[in-house]
């Protein structure tokens, strides 16, 4: 079996109620610092319950670009509203994510995008400006109801 690669497609549009974005160095150090300011972010914007699954799609977008694009800057940027939450990695490569199929359950890693697919409401990546690339994410999420 090969790899699959999706056909590039841009995020669906959000109108923002919360965003941040954060460059980062790509080292595998990295990967459990943004899933820590992800984490305090999503308690920050009332959105909690989003937290293991937005945790999880993060640390498997980042650590492609990190194996993948090892050379190049990479951002972070994570986007909240209309009821959903946009998680985006943009790296300096241009070779499209791919997911690899994995008939031994005994082998480790190459799981990623098959956690993304699995985790997410839509995935996708697009080609960005010179050789690099956006892969990014969509999860439904709810917030936590606040007293007046």
């Amino acid at each position: 079996m090969t790899a699959h690669s999706p056909t590039p497609r841009a995020q669906p549009a959000v109108v923002a109620r919360h965003q941040i974005a954060m460059g980062l160095t790509p080292t595998a150090s990295e990967v459990p610092r943004i899933r820590q300011e992800v984490a305090t972010l999503l308690r920050l914007w009332k959105i909690p319950a989003a937290t293991d699954t937005a945790v999880l799609v993060v640390s498997e977008l980042l650590t492609n670009a990190v194996l993948y694009a090892p050379m190049t800057s990479i951002e972070f940027v994570a986007t909240h509203g209309d009821g959903v939450l946009l998680i985006e990695v943009r790296d300096g490569s241009s070779t499209p994510p791919a997911i690899k199929p994995t008939l031994d359950t005994e082998v480790l890693g190459s799981r990623g995008l098959q956690l993304v697919q699995a985790l997410s409401s839509d995935w996708g990546w697009i080609p960005l400006a010179g050789s690099a690339k956006s892969t990014w994410a969509v999860m439904p999420v709810r917030g936590t109801q606040i007293n007046p």
